[in-house]
C-alpha cells in the first residue's frame, strides 16, 4: 500500500461518520451519492443501511 492509500485508510471511515451524523442530525429522508464518491460512499451506505435496520 503506498502512503497516499494508507493516509486515506484511516481517514475515510471518520469522513463518512461524519457525514452521516450531519444528515441525521438535520432529520434528512435520504442522502444523495455521485458516483465519484469512492470507499467513502460504500462506507456510508453500509452505515446507513445498518442505522436503518435498528428500525425495522
Amino acid at each position: 500500500m503506498d502512503i497516499d492509500q494508507a493516509a486515506c485508510f484511516s481517514i475515510n471511515p471518520f469522513a463518512a461518520y461524519g457525514l452521516l451524523d450531519i444528515a441525521k442530525q438535520m432529520h434528512t429522508k435520504g442522502i444523495i451519492q455521485n458516483a465519484a464518491s469512492g470507499q467513502i460512499g460504500i462506507f456510508i451506505q453500509s452505515m446507513a443501511k445498518k442505522d436503518l435496520m435498528k428500525f425495522l
